[in-house]
């Protein structure tokens, strides 16, 4: 893949379901940490583009970004199926896009996979990547796209996990 889009939007699930639309598979897989299915993944279910997705959840923060957990995405994605046509969608902050690209680019030789980064340091992390290494491409795999969600819907979320969280 020698070329990656960046969608920066406001409408995530508008341009989440023409990333999904342009990125032809056989079957949908969606990656999350605790926190992001727990506050991110709901909304993007309430919308339908992820109903016949199946889900694989990892636990939160980088003491799991180990090759435990590694071997754990690629259990769940050889278990339920998925082939190398298949199509993962990374939903979290940077060790969900780390960890997932990772289990994406080498599970049965690489299958298509797109970031949502969900924390200010992965977005921009993922546009610094696309800039650092679009000539690299062959050596190291990159997300056909990365959606980039309106900032304002993040700091809806954070409230809202805030506000969950007060005493």
């Amino acid at each position: 893949m020698s070329k990656q889009e960046v969608i920066l939007c406001e409408s995530l699930e508008t341009s989440l379901g023409r990333a999904i639309e342009l990125c032809p598979h056989d079957k949908l897989f969606v990656l999350t940490d605790e926190h992001t299915q727990r506050l991110c993944l709901p909304s993007l279910k309430e919308s339908g583009l992820l109903k016949d997705a199946v889900e694989i959840c990892i636990g939160a923060e980088d003491v799991h970004k180990t090759l435990e957990t590694l071997a754990s995405v690629w259990m769940a994605l050889s278990t339920q199926g998925a082939t190398r046509h298949s199509l993962l969608i990374n939903l979290g902050g940077g060790m969900v896009t780390d960890l997932g690209g990772f289990a994406a680019a080498t599970f049965k030789r690489g299958i298509s996979y797109i970031n949502i980064p969900t924390t200010l340091l992965a977005m921009a992390a993922q546009v610094l990547v696309k800039q650092l290494l679009s000539w690299s491409s062959s050596i190291i795999s990159l997300p056909l796209m990365v959606v980039i969600p309106y900032l304002q819907a993040l700091v809806n979320v954070h409230v809202k996990a805030t506000t969950c969280g007060a005493k």
